[in-house]
């Protein structure tokens, strides 16, 4: 793309082809996904910040978890990051606050924004993002954040669907993880 970061923002005029596309869903969709990140940010800091030391640090160093799931990579992101030893419940929350976190920062993964339309795979993965990041904070903080998601997401078109909120509920909605799918 020409025009740079427009892509992951505007409608920046590059396209796969497709006569009469656009991406005017950019816009809509980035709104979105900046209002969801900043409404999970004061709960995580708040949660978080009660376990460990700093809340930025540890979710920056979540990644060696991720990286290793063993039990020694688990216990030195403890020792690391932890303000005194913590309960099994705690670590249980501390871990799905990560995982929120990890979400939300897969929500801006690029190949969603390089396609034409918002009900792309691309784009749907990470609106799957999102839907994780919102179940999460559902979970942990009891925070019902779908409803106005679904708003916002009202306001991106799509060249497919009468808007973005309908491809979301349609195409990415259904493969929503829970015990019952994981299981």
């Amino acid at each position: 793309c020409v025009h740079g970061v427009e892509r992951w923002r505007s409608n920046c005029g590059c396209n796969s082809g497709k006569p009469g596309w656009n991406q005017e869903w950019r816009e809509p969709l980035r709104n979105a996904l900046n209002w969801l990140r900043d409404e999970l940010e004061a709960p995580f800091e708040k949660a978080v910040g009660n376990l460990v030391k700093d809340p930025w640090k540890a979710r920056e160093e979540f990644i060696e978890v991720i990286l290793d799931r063993k039990d020694e990579s688990i216990q030195h992101f403890l020792s690391e990051n932890a303000k005194r030893e913590l309960n099994h419940k705690e670590k249980v929350s501390l871990f799905r606050l990560m995982e929120m976190q990890r979400n939300a920062m897969y929500m801006y993964t690029s190949c969603g924004w390089f396609f034409d339309e918002i009900s792309g795979i691309e784009t749907n993965q990470i609106l799957q993002y999102a839907l994780r990041a919102i179940d999460y904070a559902k979970q942990v903080f009891d925070l019902e954040l779908y409803d106005e998601f679904i708003q916002r997401l009202e306001k991106s078109s799509s060249n497919v669907y009468e808007n973005g909120a309908i491809s979301f509920v349609k195409n990415v909605v259904p493969y929503r993880v829970g015990l019952e799918r994981a299981g």
